[in-house]
């Protein structure tokens, strides 16, 4: 039972008495052209380093890199000695030279066999461009991610209207909106000698929300089908939306349409509306009246449906624009708001009037169009 104790003792104290080597890459990438560095901690003896035979140590901490030799090109130094504990860094730009080597760090000579020895395997990756680059902008909250998918290797310098506002290795990137504007995106890619791999460009509009509104009316139903459309696919999305006509307010959905009933009487030859659109650039309120004369002709009857003629037409609106009409669609383009109205009218065969009841309306008229 003594002997056994004794035994036990003795297996304790070696194991104590044996250091502990760790190395972890600290910066940088395996990838050839870069610049990384590895950090090695030992606890107990010394501390050395070796890569293709060449093996450095230092004696005392020092801001100096110290070559291991003129066969590899990792550089090393002592940062920092606390009781038993050595720690040291080594750093290399990384060429084909190395590649395929080991980077050791030891607690003592590599040439004994008590020593302790941890590795890397220098594995280098090639630089590869990105095979997909998405841009996605995040509702609610003014922010946007570009992502690199793909890429190996590869340096990106992030550029806004001309500025460099990032340099990074990450596949994502993500940019925060500040303020309303125009947002010219650039996205160059670089291997790590500085060749350019690949180049990616996205304009987005952080503005007030862009939309062209559609008003279609039913003259058999004296209804009004109202629609909004956005006029640019990269703006921020309606965070909410609302038509009212007269005093009924409606919420509303990009491209569908909203209707509104008794839209046209005889004792109402105005009709006001507003749009309230909110996204994440701010709220958009624009208020219009149209008012007008619409006078219709029928020309030809094909397969049972009538086809009529717009002979003129006068809007009212913030521009103060007279509208000619073309075939039975009347466009008016108002262009401070960016407002469209697109009237559709199903005719009645005696070539009556029909639509807003008061031919005085304007005083202006329009270019007389047919089919």
């Amino acid at each position: 039972c003594l002997v056994a104790k004794m035994v036990l003792l003795l297996l304790l104290l070696f194991v104590s008495s044996v250091a502990s080597v760790n190395i972890s890459l600290t910066s940088g990438e395996l990838c050839e052209g870069a610049v990384a560095t590895w950090t090695c901690v030992v606890d107990g003896g010394s501390l050395r380093w070796r890569n293709l035979g060449e093996t450095g140590f230092a004696l005392s901490v020092s801001p100096n890199l110290v070559p291991l030799g003129v066969g590899s090109p990792f550089s090393s130094r002592l940062t920092s000695v606390n009781g038993s504990i050595i720690t040291s860094i080594a750093t290399a730009n990384l060429t084909s030279s190395v590649n395929g080597s080991l980077l050791e760090c030891s607690d003592g000579s590599f040439t004994l066999n008590t020593t302790t020895i941890a590795n890397v395997s220098l594995l280098l990756k090639i630089s590869v461009a990105s095979t997909s680059t998405d841009f996605q902008y995040n509702q609610f909250n003014d922010n946007a991610d570009i992502t690199l998918e793909g890429a190996t290797c590869v340096q990106n310098n992030i550029n806004v209207n001309g500025d460099l506002v990032a340099m990074t290795t990450e596949p994502l990137y993500r940019y925060t909106f500040r303020s309303r504007g125009t947002y010219n995106f650039e996205v160059v890619s670089f291997n790590y000698f500085g060749n350019i791999l690949g180049v990616f460009r996205e304009t987005y509009y952080w503005e007030l929300y862009d939309y062209m509104l559609m008003i279609k009316f039913d003259e058999d139903r004296n209804s009004a089908n109202f629609t909004v459309q956005g006029l640019r696919a990269n703006q921020p999305p309606i965070n909410s939306c609302t038509i009212t006509v007269g005093s009924e307010p409606k919420s509303c959905t990009e491209n569908v349409p909203v209707t509104f009933a008794n839209i046209m009487s005889s004792s109402d030859t105005n009709i006001t509306y507003n749009i309230t659109i909110v996204n994440d650039a701010g709220v958009s309120v624009f208020i219009n009246t149209l008012s007008g004369d619409l006078v219709v002709n029928v020309t030809h009857t094909v397969n049972n449906f009538t086809t009529v003629t717009v002979r003129e037409q006068r809007y009212v609106g913030r521009d103060n624009a007279t509208v000619p009409g073309f075939g039975g669609v009347a466009f008016g383009c108002f262009s401070s708001a960016m407002i469209v109205v697109l009237l559709i009218l199903k005719a009645k065969k005696d070539g009556n009037t029909i639509g807003l009841k008061n031919p005085n309306v304007g005083g202006e008229k329009g270019t007389d169009t047919s089919l």
